[in-house]
């Protein structure tokens, strides 16, 4: 997919016109809700209530359900929308309310109400945040006969208190080179690197799999293979000692290219008998290569007054078969004192970073910014876009 990387000070003509308080940029726009722009959504169910608003000073959808129903999609916020089969599609909103972690959207048929796919899960803060999930949707037919998809769903059921949306947008192209559905990674806290040129390296065990230290596209790289498929996906495993905190959320960014797969799993383990500390959400891997970041809260996995903290991050790769190939990977925390920590600027010197918070390029030309291969990086401090 081609990527058009544009300016954060002015947004290029897209499908509909965008203007500079819709950072991030989008690309090809099809639809916006609550821009300032009349259009509006709601939804059904329970005893929720669906209210077109201001707060702070922005046009909003405002939700508020009282009571948990019995499923999630008993209560529901919705967009009615062709959606094309095979597309990928992201969605893009500011929203703020009562705390939740995990909502769940889906692509409905136009039909029989058929599941058509599924988007990446958000999370809602008690603050703004901006939020992006994205999914591909599929034609629900059978036997020959067409139901495509036609509609977004959130399920709210299990949602309990009130948030505010605006600012949403559907469109078919990621233009900032973030990962769609994961939170800014520059307001953070590294706690550790491997693969970035520092030497640091990890690996892994199980089953005929094979992990090498290699150059990959000029980068280091770690190269895993795999010939054949386990038994259980947990057989073979990516693994990382660290002694995570339970209760702090930890992120973890990396670059990968390979044999393509979707649903990677990966979680983190105790030190003692390898019990389960939390799971992170899933990853896919891409033949060209693709960033991504994963998150997950670990918590004590002790019993009766005994600790059993969290010691290492394994990813499960057991049924994956074939060859990847992954660099740049970083573990952080939230910091709210945003880039500027991880980007300090050295005897008036232009050091760059990229959205992971990889130390790109530390030189005393400034000019050389813009030999860097397109995409977001942060100057001295400041988001700029390269073309």
């Amino acid at each position: 997919m081609k990527k058009t990387l544009l300016s954060f000070l002015t947004i290029a003509a897209v499908a509909l016109q965008a203007n500079a308080a819709d950072l991030p940029t989008t690309g090809n726009v099809i639809a916006e809700y609550y821009t300032g722009n009349g259009q509006t959504f709601g939804g059904w169910g329970g005893s929720s209530k669906f209210e077109n608003v201001d707060e702070d000073g922005k046009p909003c959808l405002k939700f508020t359900n009282e009571e948990a129903t019995e499923y999630d999609w008993n209560v529901q916020m919705a967009i009615d929308y062709d959606f094309e089969p095979g597309t990928t599609y992201y969605i893009g909103f500011d929203i703020k309310g009562t705390p939740a972690e995990g909502i769940t959207s889906a692509f409905q048929a136009k039909e029989n109400y058929a599941g058509c796919g599924n988007l990446t899960n958000f999370d809602i803060t008690a603050d703004w945040k901006h939020v992006i999930i994205y999914g591909e949707p599929f034609d629900a037919g059978e036997n020959g006969v067409s139901n495509p998809p036609m509609r977004w769903l959130a399920n709210l059921g299990k949602y309990v208190g009130s948030f505010y949306l605006t600012n949403l947008k559907i469109y078919t192209e990621d233009t900032t080179g973030d990962d769609p559905g994961t939170e800014d990674p520059s307001a953070k806290d590294i706690v550790a690197q491997y693969y970035t040129g520092n030497g640091q390296t990890f690996g892994g065990w199980g089953g005929n799999a094979k992990f090498d230290n290699v150059d990959e596209d000029g980068k280091p790289c770690l190269q895993f293979t795999n010939p054949e498929a386990s038994e259980n996906d947990w057989s073979v495993q990516m693994a990382i000692d660290y002694e995570f905190v339970p209760g702090t959320k930890y992120y973890i960014s990396f670059d990968i290219k390979g044999d393509a797969a979707e649903g990677i799993t990966s979680g983190i383990q105790a030190k003692e008998n390898y019990a389960s500390c939390g799971d992170f959400n899933k990853f896919n891997i891409t033949t060209d290569w693709s960033a991504v970041t994963i998150y997950c809260e670990p918590y004590d996995a002790g019993e009766g007054g005994v600790s059993n903290p969290p010691m290492r991050w394994v990813a499960n790769l057991g049924k994956y078969v074939g060859t990847f190939y992954l660099t740049n990977l970083t573990i952080y925390t939230e910091k709210s004192s945003g880039v500027e920590a991880v980007a300090p600027v050295e005897n008036g010197r232009t050091v760059v970073f990229n959205l992971h918070g990889i130390k790109v390029l530390d030189t005393d030309n400034k000019a050389e910014v813009y030999d860097l291969p397109a995409g977001i990086y942060i100057v001295n401090g400041k988001k700029i876009a390269v073309k």
